[in-house]
This record gives C-alpha cells, sequence and structure tokens, in this order.
C-alpha cells in the first residue's frame, strides 16, 4: 500500500511506501493478518476483508488510518438471494455490482469514529428485480433487520456494467447498465423502512460495446447537487447530467463534454498517442474533483468538475490503479 500527498498544490506528488500497520491499523485481538483486501471506503475510513493466520478466517474490519484504531464487526449476513455472480472487485476493469456501503460519522471522541456498513444484494431474473440490505451500526455492534426492497421500472435479467455507489443527500446511488436499459438505482436510507426508487438514462447514453472501451463514474455536478453519469470514451470524458430534483428527477438526453485526453496530455507535456484507455477511479462529492487514471505512462489526473479543468497530476511506477484508495 501506498500514501500519495496530493493536498500541496504546486508541487510535485510522490508516493511513500505505508508499512501494513500504517496504512491497516493493527487488530484489536492481536491476531496476525495475512491478506487485506478493501471493499469500500468513505469519510477518512475504509473497510475491508482480513485474512488471519494461521486459520486463514475471513473477517470484516473498519480501519480509521487517522486514529489507528479499528474496529472488526460480526459475522457478517448472508442473503438467500443469487447475485454474489454480480460483484467484482471495487478495482476491477469491468465494474459491475459493489455491495458494500460504507457511512462515516463525524462524532465521536477517542478510538474509531461511529460508522454504518450497509451490505447490499442485487438480485435479477426473468421475472424478480429486488434489493437486499443489512445494515450494520458501530454504536449497536450488530447487524440490522433483513430487507427486501423491490425496484420498480427496472428491467433486465443480468447486469453488464454498474460500478462504485455514490452517497448523496442520505440515499445511496448505483449505476446499473443491464441488458434491457440503463439506469441509476437509489436506495434512501433515510426512511424507515428504507425505499428503492429507479430513474432510467435515455436511450442515447452509451452501452458496453466491442468497438469503444467504456467506464462509468457517478459524481454531483455540485456538493450534494444534481446527479450526472460520467463516461470515459476513446477520446473524451463526458457529462450525462439530471435536469431536476427528485422525485421527478429526468436525464438529459444529451452529454456534455466535460475534458478531452489531449488536455490532460497537454498537462503533462506530452504528445497525444491518438488513443488510450481512461479509468474514472474516484469521484469526491466535496471538492467536485475525479481521480482520472491514464495507465501506466502517463499516471493519475486530478479533474475539477465545477470548472471543468486538470488541477493536478501524479505518476509512480509503484503506483496502479488497483493500489490507490483516496480516503
Amino acid at each position: 500500500m501506498h500514501q500519495v500527498d496530493v493536498t500541496e498544490p504546486g508541487t510535485e506528488a510522490t508516493a511513500r511506501l505505508l508499512s501494513a500497520a500504517e496504512g491497516f491499523p493493527p487488530n484489536p485481538d492481536g491476531k496476525v493478518i495475512m491478506w487485506h483486501r478493501p471493499l469500500a471506503w468513505r469519510d477518512g475510513l475504509f473497510l475491508v476483508r482480513t485474512t488471519d493466520l494461521p486459520r486463514r478466517y475471513d473477517e470484516l474490519r473498519v480501519c480509521d488510518p487517522a486514529t489507528g484504531c479499528s474496529q472488526t464487526l460480526p459475522l457478517e449476513p448472508t442473503f438467500p438471494g443469487d447475485a454474489e455472480k454480480c460483484w467484482q472487485p471495487p478495482w476491477a476493469a469491468q465494474k459491475r455490482w459493489q455491495p458494500y456501503v460504507l457511512l462515516g460519522d463525524d462524532g465521536g471522541g477517542g478510538g474509531i469514529r461511529p460508522f454504518q456498513v450497509i451490505k447490499t444484494n442485487l438480485v435479477m431474473s426473468e421475472h424478480h428485480r429486488y434489493l437486499e440490505t443489512q445494515t450494520f451500526s458501530s454504536e449497536s455492534g450488530t447487524w440490522g433487520t433483513y430487507a427486501k426492497l423491490l425496484a420498480p421500472y427496472f428491467h433486465g435479467s443480468s447486469l453488464l456494467r454498474g460500478g462504485l455507489p455514490l452517497v448523496v443527500g442520505g440515499a445511496v446511488h448505483w449505476l446499473c447498465v443491464t441488458d434491457a436499459a440503463s439506469y441509476v438505482l437509489m436506495l434512501n436510507i433515510r426512511t424507515t423502512p428504507a425505499q428503492v426508487s429507479v430513474t432510467t438514462l435515455p436511450v442515447s447514453f452509451p452501452r458496453p460495446n466491442n468497438k469503444v472501451s467504456l467506464d462509468y463514474l457517478l459524481a454531483t455536478a455540485t456538493a450534494g447537487g444534481s446527479m450526472m453519469v460520467l463516461v470515459a470514451d476513446g477520446d473524451k470524458i463526458s457529462a450525462w447530467v439530471q435536469t431536476a430534483t427528485k422525485p421527478t428527477a429526468k436525464w438529459k438526453p444529451r452529454p456534455e463534454v466535460v475534458v478531452e485526453y489531449e488536455a490532460l496530455l497537454r498537462f503533462r507535456n506530452v504528445a497525444w498517442p491518438g488513443s488510450f484507455h481512461v479509468r474514472l477511479h474516484w469521484f469526491d462529492e466535496r471538492s467536485g474533483f475525479v481521480l482520472v487514471y491514464v495507465g501506466f505512462t502517463y499516471g493519475y489526473f486530478w479533474l475539477d468538475l465545477r470548472s471543468k479543468k486538470i488541477v493536478r497530476c501524479f505518476s509512480d511506477p509503484r503506483l496502479t490503479a488497483t493500489s490507490v484508495l483516496v480516503v
């Protein structure tokens, strides 16, 4: 694991190799951890799946690098719906369903800050489409009640592409490109019980194909503002934007160009190679920055969605798309 400081403007970012203890605070019960696999991260916390020695037993643990504290969760629930085939690691090139959502809290004194972990499961078949959820609260120390939530106006029997969930305005959003259409699925976690709603993206929204490599990322136009779906294709990053607020939210039929790839290369003073594959790695709703990965040769870029300009870049031969977490 590497730490990259990109907070100081006007300086070249460098990567520092972190020890396991620095990146992942020691297990509270002193177990020797063999593997740490990040599953979700938000508000300075991150959720990892750990494997200890000598049993090689998996556990979920939330780590707070700022305080050096962590908390191991009790055995996670299993869902009756069969949707594990949809899951892939957050760094997978072809992102699909990401089941874990981590929510941090500003409160708390010493130790790890209060948090919640929402485990979800998207079930899709020819006749059934619903979301399974169960939430762990650090304050109670237990998993809550299982919920099965129907997804209205959601069609398809398989999920082609998805991506990282985005938490905005008390709701969790997922991009869902199915074999029938393209949607944004929203889980409202402020209501009791939680509710699911779906908006349909325009028919002109680009879908996976064999001609152009596409990458998707959910974002907002302003902090807590309208939703947008960023799409990276062969030569640019575009934004498909909602035109109104919920519950009557609609999507513009055509995208807005956010940045062309030539602007990324001009920022680094390198020549345009003709084409390359861009990964939309992460969106920070507080700053409005998108972390863009352009491969080993060009590294990472910070794209400011407000100004539609590249504001920072950094690269290091030790860094890949699988090794960078934004916390």
